[in-house]
């Protein structure tokens, strides 16, 4: 049976079990499916970076269904992520996720954390 998980003050974003893994401490730990959905119907690309991928929009991109939400399932080890979607090629932070956190650039971050 899957379980699934919603993370608070994310809207959009959602969480299930998918997977185990062995931690540095050597626990095992669960991966989890992570969820992005971002609406801009008018946008050609939608990508998410953060700390989970090193900052790359370009390895993660999100596909864009008929309501003009743009969606994207990846892995993730639980843990505290920073993160913005790249829509268009202007840096933007989640519509549904009021956790933030300011960044080195003057502007700030999404906050995710995966239990």
């Amino acid at each position: 049976m899957e379980e699934f998980y919603v993370l608070s003050y994310t809207g959009q974003l959602s969480v299930d079990l998918i997977s185990r893994s062995i931690g540095e401490r050597g626990e095992e730990m669960s991966l989890k499916k992570v969820k992005f959905s971002y609406f801009a119907p008018l946008a050609l690309t939608v990508c998410v970076a953060g700390s989970f991928n090193e900052w790359k929009p370009e390895e993660w991109a999100l596909k864009k269904d008929e309501e003009g939400y743009w969606n994207a399932g990846y892995q993730l080890e639980p843990g505290r992520y920073e993160y913005r979607f790249v829509v268009d090629g202007n840096w933007e932070n989640d519509q549904n996720n009021n956790e933030i956190v300011p960044n080195h650039v003057g502007t700030f971050n999404n906050v995710l954390v995966v239990r």
